[in-house]
Parts: structure tokens; sequence; C-alpha cells
């Protein structure tokens, strides 16, 4: 059989028989006249997911090693390990992943023996190398991308036959971030007096942790000044250098697929941490201030290049670094890669309630939940909000939630809850889904199950939520922490064996579903649904139902009335351990 690694319709064969690498190869709607075979996804078996996740954090704590004993080598630096941490491990994480999963699913069709052909085409020589880890995200979610590295692979490994195409297409490119509007100049000009005003600071938070308002008030009770970021620009960018990257050649271990990421992480190193550190460096000391006590962040330690510098150099000294959970699944999932890389690299971990063996993590109130109960409120005629989520095609972050093909299970799973209401409930549903398109066309596929369902999404989901009187999860992440935190009327169910919980998360979780706000099955969601839909703050306000969300909201979304002042402690007690 000839395999097809990814939709694209230049390396499928009319003639041929063919076989499909996973779900995520095959066009929608089908468009051969009989459905072709398609490989078993290989973290379908959820236990070597779990397994797996362990083996490649260690394969990650090994890589970062010695990636940063060749980058200290090539830039004449003497930087610890977390130095680099801080720096490339975002990227080297998501690396790993995204290698492995399509190492694995190579793999899965070798050892199936069906196949005797596949056509490749592969680009030359870093082709793929992108500029920075959030271009890599963007780049690893293309079927170009996942063809040349599925390409790579079988030419590496050749496993079966395969016929080498010549490429036809080039990789994406970076997105720019520069702006020179007036404004911009002047909010760098303000930057700059200000930096030369209070060359060292106390703390600097980005503006991803509190909104202004909030930022304000905690920078007064801290008698601090608060940081205004430059206007963004671009990032130094330089070709690839075959020197630097030959310098960069590592060997990770002995195994087939540690032999094969030792050879392909050259090809994919982005360059602003080899041909353009030097230059990022510099920006980076330059656009923040000297010196901070503190440095708190959200989310820009994962894609803030020049922060991430900054923070890196600032570590060497005696600052302390505080990362603030900015969304759910941290601290209820059984297994997440960004969360391991974001506790790893902090001070502390300032958690939405939940604690954990890692003595880096403090539960502290959630920035994102400050005053929720007066900004979400039940409208009694309202609508049935159901909020969906989207993942790639393509693995890319290793965590316990549905991964690649798996969506189409969940995806099955909101096709029977909405099957399941009675007309008197559906005709009051209204379907928000995820903002962005990650490539499953999950729209076109409800609508060809469910030709009448009504979309929303056009307003906030805020907004959205105010004209509702009943808010239906279907999935573990931000959007439910919100809704149960304004202690809004919520039903929820999903798959537990696609979001599997860790040992210390599963009682709260065990109690929302005894009291009747969680189920496993789709199919008995919509049973409860259709019993309270009418008046849903009569089941809501019950007591059993209230202590279930109140346990749950202490441990998992956190936030009292008392959020300022105890910021203010945590973040002076840091200082000043």
């Amino acid at each position: 059989m000839l395999l097809v690694t990814t939709p694209d319709q230049r390396f499928r064969d009319a003639n041929r028989e063919i076989c499909y690498l996973g779900e995520w190869s095959r066009p929608f709607p089908e468009q051969d006249a009989e459905s072709a075979a398609s490989l078993p996804y290989h973290w379908d078996d959820r236990a070597c997911a779990a397994n797996d996740f362990d083996y490649l954090r260690k394969l990650f704590e090994r890589a970062l090693a010695a990636c940063a004993a060749q980058l200290n080598t090539i830039h004449a630096t003497s930087y610890d390990n977390r130095y680099w941490r801080i720096l490339i491990g975002p990227w080297l994480s998501a690396f790993l992943d995204i290698s492995f999963d399509r190492y694995r699913c190579i793999c899965m069709a070798r050892d199936s023996g069906r196949i005797d052909r596949c056509e490749i085409s592969v680009l030359p020589s870093y082709s793929w190398v992108q500029l920075r880890t959030s271009d890599f995200y963007s780049a690893s979610a293309t079927d170009r991308f996942s063809h040349d590295l599925f390409g790579r692979i079988i030419r590496a490994l050749r496993p079966f036959p395969f016929d080498q195409q010549p490429s036809t297409s080039d990789p994406p490119p970076p997105e720019s971030s520069k702006t020179s509007s007036t404004k911009a100049r002047l909010r760098d000009l303000c930057v700059q007096l200000a930096q030369r005003a209070a060359p060292h600071r106390f703390i600097v938070m980005t503006s991803d942790v509190f909104s202004w308002k909030e930022k304000l008030k905690l920078h007064a009770h801290l008698c601090a000044l608060p940081f205004i970021s430059a206007a963004p620009r671009d990032y130094p960018n330089a070709p690839p250098s075959e020197q630097l990257r030959s310098a960069l050649r590592v060997s990770l271990g002995n195994s087939e697929f540690e032999r094969l990421v030792s050879q392909l992480l050259p090809e994919y190193f982005p360059t602003i941490y080899l041909e353009g550190y030097k230059r990022l460096r510099t920006l980076a000391l330059e656009l923040f201030p000297k010196s901070a006590k503190l440095i708190v962040t959200g989310a820009a330690q994962t894609g803030d290049e020049f922060f991430k510098c900054w923070t890196a150099e600032q570590l060497q000294t005696n600052s302390k670094l505080a990362i603030v959970q900015h969304g759910g699944l941290y601290g209820t999932n059984a297994w997440c890669s960004h969360e391991y890389n974001e506790v790893h690299s902090a001070d502390r971990y300032y958690s939405w309630g939940w604690q954990d063996q890692h003595p880096a993590v403090a539960p502290l109130d959630a920035p994102k939940l400050i005053g929720i109960a007066g900004k979400i409120k039940p409208a009694n005629k309202g609508a049935l909000l159901m909020v969906l989520n989207a993942a790639p095609r393509y693995s890319y972050r290793h965590a316990s939630w549905p991964i690649s093909t798996q969506y189409l299970s969940y995806l099955a799973d909101q096709v029977k809850f909405i099957e399941a209401l009675p007309r008197a409930a559906a005709k009051h549903l209204r379907v928000r889904p995820y903002p962005l398109e990650r490539g499953w066309e999950a729209e076109k596929r409800l609508r060809a199950r469910l030709p009448d369902l009504i979309l929303c999404g056009q307003q906030s989901m805020y907004d959205e939520l105010n004209q509702s009187r009943l808010f239906i999860g279907t999935c573990n992440i931000t959007t439910y922490l919100e809704a149960l935190a304004a202690n809004f009327p919520t039903v929820l169910f999903w798959n537990p064996f696609h979001w599997e919980n860790r040992p210390s998360a599963a009682p709260y979780f065990e109690a929302l579903r005894n009291a009747d706000i969680l189920f496993n099955d789709p199919l008995r969601a919509a049973a409860h649904v259709d019993k309270i839909w009418q008046s849903p703050l009569d089941w809501w306000h019950s007591s059993k139902v209230q202590e279930a969300r109140r346990c749950f909201v202490e441990r998992f979304a956190k936030c009292s009335t008392d959020w300022l002042s105890n910021w203010v402690s945590a973040l002076k007690s840091l200082a000043q351990s």
C-alpha cells in the first residue's frame, strides 16, 4: 500500500491502494469512492502516552544540558543550564515532543507491514529553520512542515521503499512584529526616559498578568513604578550558518530515536538563539531595566524572546522569577509539558489555588478571575451556551488532552450531546466554536451532521454568557473555571480517558460528578440539561452543588476579595527569600 502522510494531494497515486498515516492526512470530506484505511494513532494507548511523557522529560533535561554546553562554547559564554532553560526551553520541549510524535507515527507504519511505498518531498538542509519559538509553533501546525519532517524521518530510517520528489514550496516566513507608528515611537521615548529615571526596579511585571487597573493598584501598594514595555519590534534575523550548526551537533543517546533527533536538532534550531543571539542579547538589555528584584510574567516566558533573554541574564544575579498560571488545565492534568517547563523555570510558580510536590508551586488568587462574579450574571430566559475547544491536527505539546486524531472523538461527543437534547431545549442552544480553525474544519464537520446548528461567537464570551442561562463546558480548559468562579450555572462533560487527572485533583472532579455538574457521557449530560434547563438556578443553588463548586473553585480557580493584600504579601515574601 502507498502511505499518505498528509492531505497534500500531490503525493497520492490514484492507481494505487493507499493507507493514511493518520486521520489528519485524510481529506474532508473523503474524496475516495471507497474510504481508505488509516493506521492507528500511537498515543491512542494512553498508558503509553503517559510513559512517553516521562521519557521525553528526561530526554529534555539531557538535551538541555548538551545544548547549553555547546551554546556556551559557540557564544564564548559560561551560563548555567537555567539560563538556557529560560531561553531555549520552550522551543526544545516542543521540538522533542513533535519529533517523537512524528517518529512514532512512522514506526507504526513500519510495524504494520502494510506499506510498500511512500512518496516524500524534503527541502534542502536548514530550510525549516525558524527565527523564534513562536514561528516554530506556527510552522509545525502546517501540512508542509509535517510532510517534510515525515520525509526526513523516512529518509533517515528507510523503514520501507520511498520515492523522493523535488519540493515545490517554501516554508512560511516569520511574522513581523515591528511597528513604526507615531504612537509606537512615543511609547519608546517614554520607556527610554523611564529606564534612565529608574534603571533599577523592585519589580518588572509583564502586561499579560493583570489588567492595567489591577496592576496600578498592586504597584501602588508595593511602592513600585510599573514597567511599560517598548513597542514591538522585529527580532534580529540571520541566515543559518553551516559552521555554527555543525558546532551545535550533540549526541543525545544510542536509541534509534535519540540518534535521529540528534541529527534533526541543528536542522530546526531557531536562528535567534544561534546566528542572531549576540544581537538579541544587546537589544534585550537595552529594552529592559538594568536590574529588577522581582520579575513576574504569565506568558512572556514562552514567546517574548527579548524578555526571555533579559530574564535569563537577571537570574544570573539575585533576581527572582515568578511565573503566574495563565489558563486552565494546569494543576489538574496527569501530564503537561508546558506546565513542567514553567514550574522548573520559576523561583515561584503562582497557581490558581492548587499545590504540588514541586517546591516552587504556591497557590495565589488568579489575576484573570478578579471580580469575575460582577462581570457575569445568568439571564433567566437566556440561551444554553455550549463552548467548544479545538486541537491541532498534528501534536505539538504533549499533555493529557485529546491529541491529534483524538479530536475527532471529541467532536463526535459534541454531536451525540446535541442530537440527544430534546427539541424544547435544543432550540435554545447556541454553540460557540473555538475562535481559531486549527486544521480539522470543525465547523464544517459539525454542519455536516447538524445542519440546523446555531453558532455564535461574534461577541466576547462574557457578553454571550450574560445572554445565557446555562454554560455547557466540553473541555478541561480556562472557560469552565471562569464560569465556576462566577458561580454561573454550569454543566460539564468530557471523556476522562482523554482528559486524565493527576491523583491530587481526582477527588475534586469526582465531587463535581457526584453533584451532577460533570459527566463522562455526553448522553447523560444531555439528559441532565433537559431536566434543569428551564430553571437552572433552582438546581444550581442546591447545597450539594454549591459545596462541590466552592471546594473546586478554592482549589483551581481561587480569587478572594483579599486578592490585593495576598499578592502584596506573596511578592514581598519572595523578594526577601
